[in-house]
């Protein structure tokens, strides 16, 4: 299996945009490469929206552009598209210490295990919170000013 694997993703390893995406994203896309073979990346014609994605190193884009190829709306392919799609966006957790994975990306209040402990995400402000400092906290507002917009996994531009 591993050869296989190996096989169907070295061709992304030298895209820079691969290699910054964090781990379930790149999990995803290595079950989309699994599936599709190992020159989709070099396919413009076929694979353009994700191939853009990947290098982009955008996960949301990576999980709207998976249901694009579902090879006529074959249902195996469509319920796998939906799970690698949904893998692209999930934070990823590890059971002893999963702060680590995706801190930019997190959503206030998001769940986690530090160093053996649960904690939640208190955005920029606060840090990492025990449950118990996490419910003295705050939640960030959205700036009046300017009318920030909430992008990617929540980030505010």
């Amino acid at each position: 299996m591993q050869f296989h694997l190996k096989r169907a993703t070295e061709n992304l390893e030298n895209e820079s945009g691969y290699q910054k995406l964090p781990p379930n994203a790149k999990a995803a896309v290595d079950s989309f490469a699994f599936n599709v073979g190992p020159n989709f990346i070099y396919d413009e014609d076929g694979f353009g929206t994700i191939n853009r994605a990947i290098r982009a190193s955008d996960p949301q884009a990576i999980a709207e552009a998976l249901p694009l190829y579902n090879n006529n709306e074959t249902a195996g392919l469509v319920r796998r598209r939906a799970a690698e799609a949904e893998l692209a966006v999930t934070p990823a957790m590890d059971s002893i210490n999963s702060t680590l994975a995706n801190d930019l990306t997190r959503q206030f209040g998001t769940p986690a295990v530090r160093d053996g402990s649960p904690v939640k995400w208190g955005g920029t402000d606060y840090g990492w919170q025990s449950p118990e400092s996490f419910n003295s906290i705050d939640p960030p507002s959205v700036s009046s000013k300017a009318k920030r917009k909430a992008g990617l996994f929540g980030l505010l531009f």
